[in-house]
């Protein structure tokens, strides 16, 4: 029974209290973002934003401006507190603005439920403790003004302010209509969007005169302006609209009223905050600059740096400053001359300060770190404690031309026995930097040797010539080294056996270099005949040749099958004189070679009559991986007459000239003898009844015709001349008479 009285009391309790606690609030619109390193862009992220751009002068807001991301994820940390990952030990405290609400009574002028405020002012306090460190993580101190803009902001939305014990109940379809309407004006998508998307297209932000007060008090204050109309707000929503076009005027304007508010809500916070902590913020000129393409020099006239804090503006002095610094900012163009995005570079220096003047200043020095033949710019970088970095804008652009490098022809010496390369006495200096001395590696970010071929038939690829690959497709370079002792640079040994000088072709060495921070380049004729820049110096070596490879191929064993006549061999290997290397299966057919080459490796085996004529016959060589060797089986040789033959076999890699390239040793002879067949006893019978034939045409029967003719050819002629005689006597006994 105890426990029941109890279980009643605690029930009696919760029914008491209940109106109390709100069943649904979520304020402006917030969405939780699928990825956190581009949170969405919602209404709060829009009234956090509009109140950071609010405050002047932007110098004052850059611990937020460099730190978006942590502001926007501060911002989102109330509705998902995994946005509050990385920022805080305990992120279980986030994720509560729907628990959040702020009651006045019903003449709003008191205050019934301060959850809202009071976990405003948590936040704030966070961020005043973090802002005011020496050595403040103005990550962190973003990700808490964030925060604190979201809760504080909350106060301005009717939902929030809804007490159901005074108005009924929260119509909460209506206000996701509200809220959801409003948050469809947001233009931008992400922190990634361009800045200019970062708005409302519904609502115009118009700051009036704000007032710095602690996060509690601007959340109650807001709460206080807004409440007016919060109830009609509420029951006053056209549920047939679908979006804020459609909402009437006033009703527009009412709510315009709000989202004003709430952003001077913010602002009055963060005001305080900065205040709170004796916040200083730098105003910085933009700077002049002087460069000159002749020596190099870089100067920065005088200027004065100031800084502002609850005490007004006093000069910043070098014992204030924490940096006070120029980086060059590099403008490159496109091939048509088009600038492109330009960059700061990582290159600068140190400014002087001068105490009588009370100015910032750098002598001409030459500072390394400009690039050649480009547009550069300068910024300034200035901090103190207690401020945020502040980058100066871009000075105006200034041209770097660039200075001539000298580098000496390489020598290289080629090892045609162990195939190696040497490539030695390389000196590298500044003719306009005499005070550098010889080039070492502490200036050389570029020192490096590449083999190159002219070769004919070939499409130039870069205008030195023809960059040198290997069999496999590797590209030979290497890095040079600095001999201090005579400052040249060198690399010797280098290991270019798999290199195989083709037919018309020759190689030669390149060595380029390019010096760290130095504007350096030359030009060279292109292929299509114009001039080119590079941005490095090089040049070149004399031509040589490499050695090919020399094959030493084992004497194949052979087997002859003379009931099958089947050949079969065995145990044939082969080696090359390059490191003894043996021509295996992966060297010959498994590894893949560089696809512009045409690929003529071979195991081959081939027949040869004992005095060394090639037959027709030839065939490859399979590899045996347990003993090791190339064989071959089954070779049919039973359509080969009678005779002495071996077999001889043929392995090439592509470092050796395959059309000139010869077989290897004989195998042993093998014989190949058969029995004669019936029809070679009966080819002498044939061979006697066919001269028999033959000799009685010749010896008889043709004499015998060719007399028969003659007689006939004689007797015509008799015939002829007796018919003319008979004719001749009539004619003349016809003229007598």
């Amino acid at each position: 029974m105890k426990f029941k009285r109890i279980s009643l009391a605690f029930i009696l309790i919760v029914l008491v209290s209940f109106p109390l606690v709100p069943r649904y609030i979520s304020g402006w619109k917030q969405e939780t973002s699928n990825d956190l390193t581009r949170p969405n862009f919602s209404t709060t992220q829009w009234l956090g934003y509009e109140a950071v751009s609010g405050i002047t002068p932007e110098a004052k807001m850059t611990w937020i401006t460099e730190n978006l991301l942590s502001f926007w994820l501060g911002v989102e940390a109330p509705h998902n507190s995994e946005a509050a990952s990385g920022y805080v030990n305990d992120t279980s405290i986030y994720g509560d603005v729907e628990d959040l609400v702020l009651y006045l009574d019903a003449s709003g002028t008191t205050v019934t439920n301060s959850s809202l405020a009071d976990r405003a002012q948590e936040e704030y306090d966070k961020l005043i403790m973090e802002l005011g460190k020496e050595d403040a993580d103005l990550t962190r101190a973003a990700f808490h003004a964030g925060a604190m803009a979201h809760y504080v902001s909350q106060a301005g939305v009717w939902g929030a302010l809804w007490d159901e014990s005074l108005w009924g109940t929260l119509n909460t379809t209506i206000f996701a209509l509200f809220e959801n309407q409003i948050d469809d004006g947001c233009v931008g998508n992400h922190l990634l969007s361009d800045q200019s998307s970062w708005r409302n297209e519904y609502f115009e932000i118009t700051v009036n005169a704000t007032t710095p007060m602690t996060a509690e008090e601007a959340t109650i204050d807001l709460a206080e302006k807004v409440f007016p109309l919060a109830q009609a707000l509420g029951n006053n929503f056209n549920t047939s609209a679908t979006s804020v076009e459609d909402w009437s005027e006033p009703y527009r304007a009412d709510v315009g009223y709000c989202l004003n508010r709430s952003v001077e809500a913010i602002i009055n916070a963060l005001e305080q905050a900065m205040t709170d902590v004796n916040w200083k913020y730098l105003s910085v000129p933009t700077p002049t600059v002087n460069y000159s393409n002749e020596t190099g020099e870089i100067a920065i006239p005088e200027l004065k740096v100031n800084y502002t804090d609850n005490n007004g503006t006093q000069p910043l002095t070098d014992a204030l400053a924490t940096n006070a610094e120029f980086y060059y900012v590099v403008h490159p163009t496109d091939f048509y001359g088009n600038y492109q995005t330009p960059y700061r570079t990582d290159a600068g220096a140190n400014l002087t300060y001068s105490s009588a003047n009370e100015t910032w200043y750098f002598s001409e020095e030459f500072v390394p770190g400009l690039t050649a033949r480009t547009d550069h710019s300068i910024v300034l970088f200035f901090q103190m404690t207690g401020s945020a970095e502040f980058y100066s804008e871009r000075s105006e652009m200034f041209y770097v031309n660039y200075f001539f490098i000298n580098v000496t022809k390489p020598s290289i010496s080629y090892n045609s026995k162990d195939r190696t390369l040497d490539v030695k006495n390389i000196r590298v200096n500044i003719p306009d930097f005499p005070e550098l001395g010889s080039i070492d590696p502490s200036e050389a970010n570029l020192h490096h040797w590449y083999l190159y071929t002219r070769g004919e038939g070939t499409s130039l690829t870069e205008e030195t010539g023809v960059r040198a690959y290997n069999t496999w497709g590797d590209q030979i370079n290497g890095q040079l080294e600095y001999n201090e002792s005579d400052e040249t640079w060198y690399s010797i040994d280098n290991d270019i056996g798999w290199v195989f000088t083709q037919t018309l072709q020759v190689y030669f060495v390149v060595v380029r270099f390019n010096v760290s921070g130095i504007p350096i380049g030359f030009f060279k004729q292109s292929i299509g005949g114009s001039q080119r820049f590079y941005t490095f110096v090089e040049n070149a070596s004399s031509t040589f040749t490499t050695r090919d490879h020399q094959i030493t191929i084992s004497k194949p064993k052979l087997e002859y099958n003379q009931e099958t006549q089947t050949v079969r061999i065995w145990d044939v290997t082969a080696h090359t004189d390059y490191k003894n290397l043996t021509l295996d299966y992966e060297m010959i057919e498994g590894r893949e070679i560089w696809d512009q080459l045409e690929d003529k490796r071979m195991a081959r085996w081939k027949i040869f009559l004992y005095d060394g004529i090639a037959s027709s016959r030839y065939g490859d060589l399979e590899w045996d991986p347990v003993n090791e060797w190339w064989f071959a089986e089954d070779i049919y040789v039973g359509t080969f007459p009678d005779n002495n033959y071996y077999i001889a076999c043929k392995i090439v890699n592509l470092n050796v000239n395959v059309t000139t390239s010869p077989y290897g040793p004989p195998s042993d002879y093998f014989h190949i003898s058969r029995p004669i067949p019936i029809v070679y006893w009966i080819l002498p019978e044939i061979f006697l009844a066919g001269f028999v034939v033959l000799f009685g045409w010749l010896a008889w029967y043709r004499p015998k015709k060719k007399k028969e003719e003659r007689e006939a050819s004689r007797q015509a002629r008799i015939g002829r001349t007796l018919k003319e005689a008979q004719e001749s006597s009539q004619f003349t006994s016809l003229e007598d008479e």
